[in-house]
């Protein structure tokens, strides 16, 4: 990944999101994979086809709010919010390890909170498909992530590298910490109140902000000479938004080993030497 591609990849997306077969197809591979896999509680919204063309897609209406209203979880669902949470994880991560694509765009208008209790997935016009060995480094990278092993983080990165490129570790590690420091102090901001009359905080999952932490990654890894697979950059900028979902919904879950993200306990996390 380059600034370069980066540009290349929104033009593409751009197209990408404004080709409603495209997007009717991914619809379909995702409800498909939600049915062969029985995964309840969860849902996109029906294409009706023959009112649809390349530049016309007409599809189910959702009616429900942002997974981020945490009243609104609570009270369509009659659950604790990190419930809800959990459910949209199992379902992504599963789609990752074994779908031929996943949602590529899980900002928070994206996932919604349906008035019957079940997770919404929509806007399907950008998917990503990962291979995995690329997968395997990601895992690394963020078990060393989530202990803030900056130097674990360094090297992951450097085996993801195309170019084998020599890196200086100790010194990409320290130019890292700079940047993912943010990731702990994302805004939050907004009000909501829970079901017992608590005020408790929104967090606003903000695009931008997500996209700025994104390029700045891209900008120290050019400086070192590294080039990823330009699904990793698509993968991470998810995973930077469940991140922030998790210090919204459930502040305790450690998003790679707890035990009810069946999609990811079941995987090995991989050592440097297995990459």
């Amino acid at each position: 990944v380059s600034l370069g591609d980066i540009v290349e990849d929104i033009q593409r997306n751009m197209l990408e999101e404004v080709h409603f077969h495209a997007e009717a197809q991914n619809i379909e591979s995702f409800s498909d994979f939600l049915v062969r896999n029985q995964i309840e509680g969860v849902a996109a919204p029906k294409v009706y086809k023959e009112l649809s063309t390349r530049r016309v897609l007409t599809m189910e209406r959702f009616v429900g709010s942002s997974l981020t209203d945490l009243e609104r979880i609570e009270s369509c669902t009659g659950r604790p919010a990190e419930e809800a949470l959990l459910r949209v994880l199992n379902t992504w991560f599963a789609t990752v390890l074994g779908n031929e694509s996943f949602h590529a765009d899980v900002h928070a208008g994206n996932l919604m909170i349906l008035t019957d209790g079940r997770i919404g997935f929509i806007d399907f016009g950008i998917v990503g498909r990962i291979r995995p060995s690329t997968w395997n480094a990601v895992r690394l990278f963020l078990a060393s992530m989530q202990t803030n092993n900056f130097e674990g983080m360094a090297a992951a990165l450097a085996a993801m590298d195309a170019a084998d490129a020599k890196v200086d570790t100790a010194a990409f590690a320290q130019d890292l910490r700079s940047v993912f420091v943010q990731v702990s102090d994302m805004s939050s901001r907004g009000h909501a109140h829970g079901r017992d009359g608590s005020e408790r905080a929104v967090v606003v999952i903000d695009q931008i902000e997500a996209n700025k932490m994104m390029l700045e990654l891209i900008r120290i890894t050019d400086m070192y000479g590294l080039r990823f697979p330009r699904e990793f950059g698509m993968l991470l900028k998810q995973l930077l938004y469940f991140v922030r979902y998790a210090k919204l919904l459930a502040p305790e879950l450690d998003l790679l080993r707890d035990q009810r993200l069946d999609a990811l306990s079941r995987e090995h996390t991989p050592t440097l030497e297995e990459l």
